[in-house]
C-alpha cells in the first residue's frame, strides 16, 4: 500500500481544528503517524499564526479517493466565523502532499504538492519524519533536502500538542 502524506493546518481555534480532523482522518486511515506540530507564521500573507503538521499513513485507496475524503473533511470543519476575521484564516487546511512515488499529475491532482519545497512548515516535519525516504521526481532525501530548501525568514517553533489517539501518533507528536 501507497504512504500518503498530508499537510495540516489552522489559524482559528488551532488545537480545536486539529483534534477533529486528526480525528476524522485516523476514522478513515488509521493508523497515523504525525510530525511534531509547529506554530508557523503565515508566509506571505497577513494572518494569525498557524499550528501546522505532516500526517502520514498507508492505505489501498486510491489518490482521487484521498484528496475526495481529505476535502470532505476539510469543508465540514472549517465553519465560518459569524463575523469575519481580519485577514487570512483557515479553521482547517488539508493538502495532500505525496501518494506513494507517484510524480505528475494524476487523477487531476500534481503530485509530489510543490509546498513541500517552498514550505519549511511542509518540508521539515518531512525530513523530521522520513529523513532518508526521497521526494518522489527527487534523488535527494527529505533530510538533504531541508539541508538545501530550508528557508530562514520562514517561522517556525515546536508547540506542545497532544492528541492521544495510540502510543505510537502520541510520541511522535511529543518529540
Amino acid at each position: 500500500m501507497p504512504l500518503v502524506t498530508l499537510s495540516l493546518g489552522s489559524n482559528i481555534d488551532r488545537d480545536h481544528h486539529l483534534h477533529v480532523a486528526l480525528t476524522a482522518l485516523a476514522d478513515e486511515f488509521a493508523p497515523l503517524t504525525l510530525s511534531q506540530v509547529y506554530e508557523t507564521k503565515p508566509v506571505g500573507l497577513t494572518a494569525d499564526p498557524f499550528y501546522n503538521l505532516v500526517v502520514a499513513f498507508n492505505t489501498a485507496r486510491l489518490v482521487g479517493e484521498v484528496q475526495q475524503t481529505c476535502k470532505q473533511i476539510e469543508q465540514h470543519y472549517a465553519r465560518r466565523p459569524t463575523r469575519p476575521p481580519q485577514g487570512y484564516t483557515r479553521a482547517l487546511d488539508l493538502d495532500l502532499l505525496t501518494y506513494g512515488d507517484l510524480c505528475g499529475v494524476h487523477e487531476g491532482i500534481l503530485l509530489p504538492r510543490a509546498e513541500v519545497l517552498k514550505h519549511d512548515f511542509v518540508l521539515r516535519p518531512l525530513a523530521e519524519l522520513f529523513p532518508h525516504q526521497r521526494m518522489p521526481g527527487r534523488q535527494e532525501s527529505y533530510a538533504e533536502l531541508w539541508q538545501t530548501h530550508a528557508h530562514p525568514d520562514q517561522w517556525m517553533t515546536p508547540v506542545n500538542f497532544h492528541w492521544p489517539q495510540s502510543a505510537e501518533t502520541e510520541a511522535l507528536s511529543h518529540r
